[in-house]
């Protein structure tokens, strides 16, 4: 662990242990907004490394008016650069594709080889899941009328609880690595 990732994992214990306390960086993000979503993680993650937003955007490797331009809508978040993709994917430890997909570049459709592929298979996934005894109540009406997005969420916790493919039209997103790349 270098000595940077040290000091980070510090900050947050201290602001987990209540030591240490920290406004959110920047003003509340605009969740209506394409991006919102990785907007949102990258002030959580800078909450929970106790940094200031200038700090958050030093390790982003832009500056904090690059930040306060997203979040005022000035630059579109879902046209982020891959270096940008790259530095936040470190940031938040997650691989780049789910920075993406935050960033809203890569959507659940990119997935399929249609839209209209995957609004069929995700209506039929819903219909699967609602005729489920023990899953049902978890797709409330409330829920049934939110985002595609938030359906395929739904769909994809389901599949992972249940080892049942429910949209089998989409990608094998492992299948498109190469052999000698899997694993490393």
């Amino acid at each position: 662990m270098t000595k940077k990732n040290e000091s980070n994992k510090t900050n947050v214990v201290a602001l987990k242990a209540g030591t240490t306390s920290t406004n959110p960086p920047g003003p509340p993000v605009d969740t209506t907004r394409p991006g919102a979503r990785l907007l949102q993680a990258l002030k959580q993650r800078a909450r929970e490394l106790g940094q200031e937003e200038a700090e958050m955007a030093r390790e982003l490797q832009v500056t904090p008016g690059y930040i306060l331009q997203m979040e005022r809508g000035i630059r579109a978040v879902n046209t982020i650069s891959d270096d940008f993709s790259g530095a936040c994917a470190v940031y938040l430890d997650i691989p780049r594709l789910q920075v993406l997909m935050l960033a809203e570049r890569v959507t659940p459709e990119d997935l399929f080889r249609s839209v209209d592929i995957y609004k069929k298979d995700l209506s039929r996934a819903v219909d699967f899941i609602a005729a489920d005894p023990k899953w049902n109540a978890v797709l409330t009406s409330e829920l049934r009328s939110c985002s595609t997005d938030s359906l395929f969420g739904v769909v994809r916790l389901y599949e992972a609880a249940t080892g049942t493919v429910l949209m089998p039209n989409q990608v094998d997103v492992t299948a498109m690595v190469p052999a000698d790349d899997k694993g490393q």
